[in-house]
């Protein structure tokens, strides 16, 4: 039975099944107010029978495939409850048009979106206890980001931008990797920005 994944997700959800054909299955990201679909049809599971036997092909209902997808990606993030997580949901038959589902299944997207805002708060409340204790950006997701502009509270979050990556390059003297921004070498103290080290007084002006 053909069925629709409907996502309110603003990223694009992705989830493979081993020993399915097709065993890869994308979910476009929604801009939160059209849901994104993805229609599952049936699937194939070849079943190996022995050398000198066919494989058996056993079908796999486009139903049961939709079902899976949501129950397992909604169960593996870091956080989930019954009333907070992401805004995955599947119904049966194939809808094309985000539109539509928009009337024929508003109840459903409306409660849906409300389980997503409850788990993007709980997204960022766990993002806030994590950055009191240790002020790493790393240790910050991006699905934790993605909570927190959702929430529209990138104002308010010092740990939603992340530092930009420090940038490294070669010493022409020793070929030692160091910092763009660096007027010495560490390794062999070769003057790599001779204007800013005549300013701090590393060289005679």
């Amino acid at each position: 039975m053909i069925s629709t994944v409907v996502s309110l997700v603003p990223y694009e959800v992705k989830d493979s099944k081993p020993g399915i054909i097709p065993g890869e299955y994308t979910v476009p990201p929604s801009n939160g107010i059209i849901p994104a679909l993805l229609i599952v049809k049936d699937a194939n599971s070849p079943l190996y029978r022995g050398s000198d036997m066919p494989n058996f092909n056993m079908i796999i209902p486009g139903e049961e495939i939709a079902r899976s997808l949501v129950n397992d990606y909604i169960r593996a993030q870091l956080v989930y409850a019954e009333d907070a997580h992401p805004a995955l949901f599947w119904i049966p038959g194939e809808f094309r048009d985000g539109n539509v589902v928009i009337t024929k299944f508003n109840p459903e997207l409306e409660k849906s979106r409300t389980v997503q805002n409850n788990w993007f708060k709980k997204l960022v409340e766990l993002a806030d206890d994590e950055w009191s204790r240790n002020h790493q950006h790393k240790t910050i997701t991006d699905i934790q980001r993605f909570a927190c502009r959702s929430l529209g509270l990138t104002e308010q979050k010092e740990w939603y931008t992340s530092p930009d990556p420090v940038q490294m390059i070669k010493c022409p003297a020793c070929m030692t990797m160091v910092e763009k921004a660096a007027v010495v070498c560490r390794n062999c103290k070769h003057i790599l920005d001779p204007a800013q080290a005549k300013k701090l007084g590393f060289i005679a002006a």
